[in-house]
């Protein structure tokens, strides 16, 4: 038989059930609120690049690669001189981002011998926004004293920028010789590869 206390009793369990599935949804939901906040997941759509983006410490922020063209050649005589071709600015609002700016120079050097051998050096000189050599002075070649025809000598120099700035930034290869080490040196025979990273 149907009682009126068996009737308020189905709907008060009914009730504790809708309440129940109620907030078993709501935490659901909460926890898919306060997982998005620090799961970002795969993007693909959109546009995160912003100025309030905190990017972690040591994140590629800027890359660049450029073809240079080919130096000449240069009796040096104890000078350092630009390889022609070799420069490249970074522009204010990047550098004004990074805390480093990355470079590596890849080509090779057309040596032709000196009164012993057929040595040059190379290295990575800052131009602005003050004057600087930001890498040590890479040494290429060899020991042959036996001719006098110019040797290919292939090199990749890597330098870090760590003084940075809100300015333009100019970067140039230079070249180097002792008279007695080289005759005319080629800094980049058939051009050059440079790759640039801005990092965090």
């Amino acid at each position: 038989s149907v009682s009126a206390v068996k009737v308020a009793s189905d709907v008060a369990t009914q009730a504790e059930l809708d309440a129940n599935a109620t907030a078993s949804t709501n935490a659901t939901n909460a926890l898919k609120t306060n997982s998005s906040i620090t799961t970002l997941g795969t993007v693909t759509a959109g546009n995160i690049s912003h100025a309030d983006i905190v990017y972690p410490s040591g994140h590629v922020i800027y890359h660049n690669h450029v073809q240079l063209s080919a130096d000449s050649e240069n009796a040096m005589n104890n000078t350092w001189l630009t390889v022609s071709n070799a420069t490249i600015t970074i522009p204010a609002a990047t550098a004004n981002i990074c805390s480093k700016i990355v470079l590596q120079w890849s080509g090779h050097m057309l040596i032709y011998k000196g009164s012993a051998h057929h040595f040059a050096q190379l290295r990575c000189h800052r131009t602005t926004p003050n004057a600087t050599t930001i890498s040590i002075a890479k040494l290429a070649g060899t020991n042959e004293q036996g001719t006098g025809n110019p040797i290919y000598a292939p090199y990749t120099l890597i330098c870090a920028d760590a003084s940075l700035s809100n300015a333009d930034h100019t970067y140039i290869l230079q070249k180097f010789n002792p008279s007695n080490f080289a005759g005319n040196v080629n800094g980049a025979a058939s051009g050059l590869e440079l790759s640039i990273w801005g990092i965090k």
